[in-house]
């Protein structure tokens, strides 16, 4: 299906080009990401930032919420080690395919994989010697044959083998996102006054096993928009925060309404929304507006067939001849070829369109070899020694070679190739043009094993995935501020960190989009084929631009962040188990101090995650560290979590406070 101006229908209309390395241009594909990430920490947000509320819905005392928050979040979180090993297998298992099949990526397009063997080309031009100055097209002509032209339908079974085994499983989990969503909001209506507590429990610890396959599809899909994918994580907070207090300003008074039920259900109702649209704008990116759009020179290899039955394409092509016993020569001859065909060896119609690239692309590894008929054995079937093939950013293709003859003479030949409007075979046709062709697949981004160098200082932002996931509920928010802040500041404390959990991922990814900033981001910028990514440290912008070098090694200071998250967490349990201590007595239910402390814990849980995400991936981690770090930083939050738990409830077991003998003084006497 086509449009007027003959692209096709379905084609993205918000980018142009193709996914690839440091591609995160496409304003369709970041706002899905953006949205991925929003839907994907909608049931965490429920499990905690609704926890109060929840609480008095289900009838439970107050003393009891550390606990419930635990078993809600640590059920959900376990559910999500099966999935997320699951998606990481799946991962795994795409990149040993490739690899088992020979797939190599494909510098000139964004470095996505192409076949073993990509489809060759074969030219053959129809020429003269310049014998007495007589050309004729019947006494020599030249072929040319080569499978290293950068060819986009090369790229579309590596694409179709991701889109299924890894972006159509992605949008279905999106779509069961949203259902659990659904399934929770009936659930959470069941039950009257008391309502169903285990069932509600059931659900939220089910949809983690959605969350947490969702999750590394998603980062599987693309790692290139992972810092704009942070930033939906972290814009959930800040819905909700708007969420509470316009809920509570229309349903606060408890005289009136039962507020405690509502603000939970309108949460719920919330977050069907969000997921809806998140599913509808992620099935649009990658099923609806999979293909993109790039300028290219296509060749439509339908218009002739060769003798073997190979599907082919007229063109036109201008010979220039040097001669003179050396190369360059003095004498120089040009002359318009007719009857120029251009094929393949497969033996279907295709289309081939060859990326225009920004600067001249010159392929040596092609063949060119002459044959002269009128010459005897002199040059018949002669191989050009030094041949090239040349796409110009203007869009054209040139040959250039030198033939050595027997008796020591050289012949140097350009060819250059341009569309023949008027053949002579079967009238006008367009078989060569200049223009936008469409990309099959052009939203998925294919790649195997990365050979690019992982820079050293990804020690740095992977330790910062690990602490930054690893430690965060093992304290936050059973222990700080559960356990140390009055009960009555602890939602207030939820509003305030909802609001300025926003800012790191957004910060982030301000520097990554910004151009200025842009190769100062903890991302960091391209460098070229064998740096990679230009990684913390002092680089330079890759040759064909030029620029740097770029000081970005200035991101190791925010190491000192894991310092103090695992010094706040000391000192949370020693001020717990010390309570004497001028230390415990300066946190403890001291407003002021736990609260502080409390939000300085979670923020550098979200700075460690919003720089380290995009760190490990600009030190060229993508590929053997990303998914491995999540995973462990998975394991370490969700078992310290149990830690947590247990040590709570073993903590209030020896708290004279927690005791049930509150009410038994008169026994004793007093």
């Amino acid at each position: 299906m086509t449009a007027p101006n003959n692209e096709p229908v379905y084609v993205c209309p918000y980018c142009e080009g193709q996914a690839g390395v440091g591609q995160d241009q496409c304003g369709l594909l970041n706002a899905a990401f953006v949205l991925a990430g929003l839907a994907m920490m909608l049931n965490i947000r429920l499990s905690y930032s609704s926890a109060p509320y929840a609480l008095i819905r289900f009838r439970l005392p107050e003393n009891l919420f550390s606990v419930f928050v635990r078993r809600m979040a640590s059920a959900l979180e376990l559910w999500c080690l099966p999935s997320m090993l699951l998606g990481n297998i799946m991962e795994l298992a795409l990149k040993i395919y490739y690899q088992i099949q020979g797939y190599t990526q494909d510098f000139d397009n964004n470095f996505n994989l192409k076949p073993k063997e990509p489809t060759e080309i074969i030219i053959d031009v129809v020429g003269a010697d310049n014998k007495g100055g007589d050309w004729t097209t019947i006494t020599n002509y030249y072929r040319i044959e080569t499978s290293k032209i950068p060819n986009l339908v090369d790229l579309a079974s590596a694409r179709q083998y991701k889109f299924w085994s890894i972006i159509f499983p992605s949008i279905i989990t999106q779509w069961l996102n949203f259902l659990t969503y659904v399934i929770l909001l009936v659930v959470y209506l069941m039950g009257d006054d008391q309502g169903h507590l285990t069932l509600f429990y059931l659900v939220i610890a089910i949809s983690g096993f959605v969350f947490g396959i969702n999750m590394v599809l998603v980062y599987a899909v693309d790692w290139n928009y992972i810092p704009v994918y942070i930033v939906g994580e972290n814009s959930f907070p800040i819905v909700t925060s708007f969420m509470h207090y316009i809920t509570t300003l229309m349903f606060g008074n408890r005289r009136k309404w039962n507020s405690d039920f509502l603000i939970v259900y309108i949460d719920i109702g919330v977050a069907i929304i969000i997921s809806l649209v998140a599913a509808s704008v992620w099935t649009y990116a990658y099923a609806y507006y999979i293909d993109t759009k790039i300028k290219a020179i296509i060749l439509n290899m339908k218009n002739i067939v060769t003798p073997k039955r190979n599907k082919g394409t007229w063109a036109n092509a201008t010979v220039t001849l040097k001669e003179g016993g050396k190369c360059p020569g003095s004498a120089k001859t040009t002359v318009k070829a007719a009857d120029c065909p251009i094929y393949t060896t497969k033996k279907e119609d295709l289309m081939i369109a060859i990326p225009i690239p920004k600067e001249d692309k010159k392929i040596n590894d092609i063949t060119l070899t002459e044959f002269c008929k009128t010459a005897g054995t002199k040059g018949w079937g002669g191989i050009h020694t030094d041949p090239k093939l040349t796409i110009t950013k203007g869009g054209t293709i040139t040959i250039e070679g030198t033939l050595k003859y027997n008796d020591g003479d050289k012949k140097c030949i350009t060819i250059t190739l341009t569309g023949d409007d008027n053949s002579t075979k079967g009238g006008p046709t367009d078989a060569i043009k200049k223009e936008h062709a469409p990309v099959p697949y052009g939203h998925v981004f294919t790649e195997t094993f990365d050979t690019s160098k992982v820079h050293w200082p990804i020690v740095s932002p992977t330790l910062m995935v690990i602490v930054g996931m690893g430690l965060v509920y093992a304290i936050y928010p059973g222990i700080a501020p559960g356990m140390i802040v009055p009960f009555y500041l602890i939602d207030k404390i939820e509003m305030v960190l909802l609001i300025a959990t926003f800012f790191p991922p957004i910060i982030v990814a301000t520097l990554q989009k910004v151009p200025a900033t842009k190769a100062y981001s903890p991302k960091a910028k391209y460098a070229g084929p064998e740096e990679g990514m230009g990684g913390w440290r002092e680089y330079k912008g890759p040759s064909w631009e030029g620029g740097g070098p770029y000081y970005n090694w200035f991101w190791h200071f925010f190491d000192i962040l894991m310092v103090i998250k695992i010094s706040l967490a000391a000192i949370f349990i020693y001020s717990l188990h010390y309570r004497d201590s001028s230390l415990s007595r300066s946190i403890v239910n001291q407003p002021k101090m736990s609260t502080f402390l409390s939000i300085v814990f979670y923020m550098c849980h979200e700075f460690l995650l919003a720089i380290g995400f995009p760190g490990i991936i600009g030190n060229n981690g993508s590929t053997y560290v990303v998914l491995p770090a999540q995973y462990i930083g998975a394991l370490f939050m969700i078992f310290l979590a149990f830690y947590s738990e247990g040590y709570i409830i073993e903590y209030k077991s020896h708290d004279p406070k927690h005791w049930p003998t509150e009410e038994m003084w008169y026994l004793f006497g007093s």
